[in-house]
């Protein structure tokens, strides 16, 4: 098991920068005094990887332990959301459901706001709808979260006064 002495003896993490440098040699592809990980490219992608004695671990759980002397409970979240960016003030740790709250809108998104939804139900009569069209959906501990509202603001609004209320800081609001 990888402990902070042993991490503190082959590898300087500069919390200013997320930098990792190798403090020893590790081989002709990690000689003391280069930079230490690489861009991961695939399933999760756009996080940094080091491998120590064969083992691959994500830089932001290195620093994790690095820093405090203990691994994560749960899981380490980018607070701006970009996976790269290692610096220990953008590091934090959060539950499964307080990271999936930080996720970026999808690309896909006809609402341009995540978790708002146009059900197309109602009315073309505006003064008297029969149902709310707009949905909202917040998922906490995998439970869904859901409510209706007449107008898009309306349900941007709501979703964006109940994700605070959840989420704290870790509510992404668009």
């Amino acid at each position: 098991m990888l402990t902070q002495e042993y991490l503190k003896s082959i590898l300087h993490y500069d919390p200013l920068t997320g930098e990792w440098i190798w403090i020893i040699n590790k081989g002709p592809t990690a000689p003391a005094g280069s930079h230490a990980g690489t861009l991961h490219k695939g399933k999760c992608s756009g996080y940094i990887e080091i491998m120590i004695d064969g083992i691959t671990y994500k830089a932001h759980i290195l620093a994790f332990l690095y820093m405090t002397g203990e691994l994560p409970k749960d899981l380490v979240d980018h607070k701006n959301g970009i996976r790269s960016d290692n610096e220990w003030t953008n590091l934090r740790e959060a539950t499964q459901s307080q990271q999936s709250q930080n996720h970026k809108q999808e690309s896909h998104s006809l609402t341009g706001i995540r978790g708002v939804y146009y059900t197309g139900e109602g009315t073309t009569k505006p003064w008297f709808p029969k149902k709310k069209p707009w949905k909202i959906s917040i998922m906490k501990e995998g439970k869904s979260i859901r409510r209706r509202f007449y107008t898009k603001e309306e349900a941007i609004n709501a979703r964006r006064e109940l994700m605070i209320e959840i989420f704290g800081e870790f509510a992404r609001i668009e």
